[in-house]
């Protein structure tokens, strides 16, 4: 007789992050931020619902979004309002045809990517509520988002990103202040590569 294991109706924290291949930390915020549904035991320790999860990893894995007129779409994350309206009159004024989504936080944006998969991300490393880095390699390492371009607008120096760890080969690195003529050059030239492969 063969005795089948069954599933798991919740799983720890850190079992949710290994799954998720993700810091404990940041499973530990998505949790206090609603992006995970969990419960707490008598002891204080968070159960995530191992449906919560299953259904974020279906997202990651299988959500593809394309919009209607298949334009480029590109996702910006940036806390500071007066950037995010720049970014937003600057990308309209450049005549190329976008989906633009802004995000002020890490985890809504990882979420955003998991379900609509942005061809373009424009990310600080200083975001809210999620290490860059972190987000950034955990992107990386997964291939099913290997064909979205990441590029990185930040104050830090090149020392500086190294002494963190660095950042994979493939990453656009822009200091700020960034130059929207030179931004508007490499999304162009993106989306006139897109539509050649339509």
């Amino acid at each position: 007789m063969t005795i089948e294991k069954a599933e798991p109706e919740f799983y720890s924290t850190r079992e949710a992050a290994a799954k998720l291949g993700l810091s404990l930390g940041t499973v530990q915020k998505m949790v206090e931020t609603g992006a995970l549904n969990a419960w707490k035991t008598s002891g204080g320790h968070r159960r995530v619902l191992a449906s919560s999860l299953e259904d974020y990893m279906r997202a990651r894995q299988s959500g593809v979004h394309i919009s209607a007129n298949q334009n480029l779409s590109i996702l910006v994350v940036e806390d500071n309002h007066d950037m995010q309206k720049n970014y937003t009159e600057q990308i309209a004024n450049w005549g190329i045809d976008v989906d633009l989504h802004l995000e002020s936080g890490g985890l809504n944006a990882l979420l955003y990517i998991a379900k609509h998969r942005p061809d373009i991300l424009i990310t600080d490393l200083d975001i809210a509520n999620l290490d860059g880095f972190e987000m950034v390699n955990s992107l990386r390492s997964d291939q099913s988002f290997s064909a979205m371009d990441i590029i990185i607008v930040t104050e830090m120096s090149k020392d500086d990103i190294v002494k963190r760890g660095g950042l994979p080969r493939d990453v656009m690195v822009f200091a700020k202040p960034v130059s929207f003529a030179t931004l508007q050059g490499y999304v162009t030239a993106k989306g006139v590569a897109k539509s050649r492969a339509q």
